[in-house]
């Protein structure tokens, strides 16, 4: 967040892709490219904002961040993330994160199915510029 335009050239070199300055203003293009029905992205309208980087660990109980550095440490440090050093939780912890982990996979790997099959089905092409003016 300190540095978006850096992080977001590393991104688009990683991915082999041009960098354009308006990739740190998504706000501009979300009225276009992100469905009123994505409530949960509603924060994409809004300009970029370092407000919130770190608020985790004021929102998330110190058995949740236990849970989520069991279960997504690796993934997270190997991404740069430092953990918070929580206490591992106890083993039978884990089994009832699975039983809810697994619905919510299927859940959510349905919701990208219907959601592409929305992109498939609406007219085309859908140009994402901000409107001149």
């Amino acid at each position: 967040m300190a540095d978006p335009a850096g992080q977001l050239r590393g991104v688009c070199g990683f991915l082999g892709e041009k960098y354009a300055p308006g990739m740190t203003e998504p706000h501009r293009v979300a009225g276009m490219a992100v469905p009123a029905r994505k409530t949960w992205r509603r924060r994409t309208h809004g300009a970029l904002d370092t407000s919130r980087a770190g608020t985790w660990s004021a929102r998330l109980t110190p058995d949740q961040i236990r849970l989520s550095e069991a279960v997504l440490g690796e993934r997270l440090t190997s991404y740069g993330y430092e953990l918070a050093g929580a206490v591992r939780p106890d083993p039978a912890e884990l089994p009832c994160y699975r039983r809810v982990e697994v619905p919510r996979r299927a859940a959510h790997a349905k919701r990208r199915a219907l959601d592409r099959l929305t992109r498939v089905r609406a007219p085309g092409p859908v140009a994402c510029r901000p409107a001149t003016g």
